[in-house]
């Protein structure tokens, strides 16, 4: 799937605090280019969901097979925040990620934790590990938001504006359009 991220030039809603849900139009926003279709990805999934079904009708009865099917899904969930932290590392800016974003992160995963080691279920290591991985990677995008704060583009007067917000959206067009 191709996603092209372009960053609003005003806000419809700049009465919203900290502009959340506001942006110039909800076309641009939910826009998405048409993408060259990939046979490779088509071959791909399908080899992947027949392999995974399968085995579900194989091996689903076994723990070991459970569990590490569950394993790797822990460890992709774990794992989502963590190339948001190198685009932000990279780039030495938070421009384009709303900090609303982050406060919901932090919030689910330290209720997710809290249940994980306080609550009285039986929870597994695995979902322990999990949860100190991905909320380990949240702090450090909020750490991001403290040390790159000044430097984010949503908080000029107008809008996406000003040298950060340009070069950010220039080097943004270069790696979207860089594949095609």
């Amino acid at each position: 799937m191709c996603l092209d991220y372009r960053p609003n030039q005003s806000l419809t809603h700049p009465d919203r605090p900290f502009h959340i849900w506001a942006w110039q139009s909800s076309r641009r926003f939910w826009e998405v280019p048409p993408c060259q279709f990939d046979p490779s990805d088509f071959k791909f999934l399908s080899a992947l969901i027949l392999s995974l079904t399968l085995l579900q009708f194989l091996i689903g009865h076994s723990s070991t097979y459970v569990t590490i099917v569950g394993f790797v899904a822990l460890g992709i969930e774990a794992t989502l925040p963590i190339p948001q932290f190198i685009s932000n590392y990279r780039h030495k800016s938070v421009a384009g990620f709303r900090p609303s974003v982050i406060i919901a992160w932090l919030v689910g995963d330290i209720f997710k934790c809290s249940y994980f080691f306080f609550g009285h279920a039986n929870v597994t290591w695995q979902f322990k590990a999990c949860a100190i991985v991905q909320i380990s990677f949240d702090l450090g995008i909020a750490v991001q938001f403290l040390v790159y704060g000044d430097k984010q583009s949503w908080m000029t007067t107008n809008g996406i504006g000003g040298t950060t917000g340009k070069q950010f959206e220039e080097e943004l067009e270069e790696g979207v359009f860089a594949g095609r």
